[in-house]
């Protein structure tokens, strides 16, 4: 399943958390200032069989683990 954002808008105190998570010096600032539309999100939502899988992966994981401890 995937949701799409159009039109995205950033506020002012967006912006400004963004720029100093960023650290961007005074150009990058006009530089992104300048940007009127930030585009299009895509947000994908993975599929019951994406966890099942990682489940069996974490789970394959934990038992190679516990093998070498009771090896050791």
């Amino acid at each position: 399943m995937e949701y799409q954002f159009t039109g995205l808008t950033i506020t002012s105190e967006a912006f400004d958390l963004f720029k100093q998570g960023l650290g961007l010096r005074p150009g990058g600032v006009a530089a992104m200032a300048s940007i009127p539309d930030y585009g299009v999100m895509t947000v994908a939502i993975p599929e019951p069989s994406t966890y099942a899988l990682l489940g069996l992966g974490l789970l394959g994981v934990a038992g190679v683990v516990r093998r070498n401890r009771l090896a050791a």
